[in-house]
């Protein structure tokens, strides 16, 4: 949600906030969150340095990220 209104910057603390929030423990399942958790970062970062925040609606910034997350939690989920 942070960054469909375009707070780019918070959308990133934020992720950085939850993967410092996870447990030191080395359970599958949070490697994989934290994998996960990694790789949107990098992808924010790498639309904030590329001037696509400016250019790109927030709406499919959002999409992409939802549709990301689905595909996260379904593959979690199947590990269960």
């Amino acid at each position: 949600m942070l960054a469909e209104v375009g707070r780019i910057s918070d959308s990133l603390k934020y992720c950085q906030a939850v993967y410092k929030s996870l447990k030191i423990g080395r359970s599958p399942e949070e490697d994989t969150l934290k994998q996960l958790l990694s790789s949107l970062e990098e992808r924010i970062r790498t639309h904030q340095q590329s001037g696509y925040a400016a250019n790109l609606a927030p709406g499919k910034i959002v999409v992409k990220l939802l549709n990301f997350f689905d595909s996260t939690v379904h593959r979690i989920a199947q590990l269960f």
